[in-house]
């Protein structure tokens, strides 16, 4: 038996999470979505902020915009 497919917005601090902790409980949630159990729906605004991330967390903490 297949699981349900829930639908899902993830605001721009999942991804930030994501960042600092690739396995952490962010991680996970992106991983429903590769997986089909979450669909994911963003907007401009949402994909606009996660790709400014890079330039708003501080170095010391390891995230550059090649990750």
């Amino acid at each position: 038996m297949s699981r349900p497919t829930h639908n899902a917005v993830f605001d721009c601090v999942v991804y930030a999470q994501y960042l600092f902790n690739m396995q952490g409980p962010a991680a996970h949630c992106l991983e429903e979505v590769q997986s089909g159990f979450v669909h994911l729906f963003a907007s401009s605004r949402i994909i606009l902020e996660v790709q400014a991330l890079p330039f708003k967390i501080p170095h010391r903490y390891g995230v550059n915009k090649e990750i």
